[in-house]
C-alpha cells in the first residue's frame, strides 16, 4: 500500500521541479516556444510524469496562476483594505517570496492576461472602497484614477524586478501608498473644480 503523504510528498517535489525550470525556460523564452519535452528533458523526467499532472504547457502555466490567484485571494480577504497600503504591504510581500514565478508570469515571456487577472482581482477588491475613500463621485474619473493606479503598480513590479528586489516589500509598500495618497487625494478636489 502506498503511503498518502509520501505520494503527496513526491507530488509537490515533481511539480516543484517543474515549476522551476519552467521559470528557468520562461526568463529566456515565451510560453510559445516552450515544448514538454524541452521542459522534461531539462527536469531529467519522462513527459509521462508532465502528463500525469498538465494537459500541455498552458495547462501548466493556467494551474501556476490559479494558485497565485488563490493565494491572492485569501490574502485579500484576510485584508482591511481601506487604503491602499492595506493591499500594497501584503502583495508586494507575497510577490517578494514568489518573486521568481510571479516575474516570469507577468514578465516579457509570460501570459500577458495575467496582468489583467491581477488587476481585476484589486479591482473586485478594492474599487468601491477607494472610491469613497479618495471621494471621487464620479465613475469615469474614478476609472482613470484606477487604471493609473494599477498601471503604474504593475511598472513599479518591474522596476523592482529589474533592480533585483533591491528594496524591502514594506518599503516599497509605503512609498507607493503616499504616491497614490499624496497624488489623489491633494489633487482630486482640482479635478472637479
Amino acid at each position: 500500500m502506498v503511503n498518502k503523504s509520501s505520494n503527496n510528498r513526491s507530488v509537490r517535489k515533481t511539480k516543484k521541479i517543474l515549476t522551476n525550470n519552467l521559470i528557468t525556460l520562461l526568463k529566456k523564452k515565451p510560453i510559445n516556444q516552450i515544448s514538454v519535452k524541452e521542459l522534461t528533458d531539462l527536469c531529467d523526467l519522462n513527459r509521462g510524469t508532465f502528463y500525469l499532472h498538465y494537459k500541455d504547457i498552458y495547462d501548466m502555466i493556467e494551474c501556476l496562476e490559479n494558485e497565485i490567484i488563490e493565494d491572492l485571494h485569501k490574502i485579500l480577504n484576510d485584508c482591511k483594505l481601506n487604503r491602499p497600503l492595506d493591499l500594497l504591504d501584503p502583495l508586494f510581500s507575497y510577490i517578494y517570496e514568489n518573486r521568481d514565478l510571479t516575474m516570469v508570469l507577468i514578465g516579457e515571456h509570460g501570459d500577458i492576461s495575467f496582468s489583467s487577472k491581477l488587476i481585476e482581482i484589486v479591482k473586485i477588491y478594492c474599487f468601491d472602497t477607494w472610491k469613497k475613500e479618495f471621494k471621487i463621485n464620479d465613475d469615469e474619473i474614478y476609472e482613470i484614477y484606477f487604471k493609473f493606479i494599477t498601471s503604474g503598480f504593475l511598472g513599479v513590479c518591474d522596476m523592482w524586478h529589474n533592480s533585483s528586489f533591491n528594496i524591502q516589500p514594506h518599503k516599497l509598500a509605503i512609498l507607493v501608498d503616499e504616491i497614490i495618497s499624496s497624488g489623489i487625494l491633494n489633487k482630486n478636489n482640482s479635478i472637479h473644480s
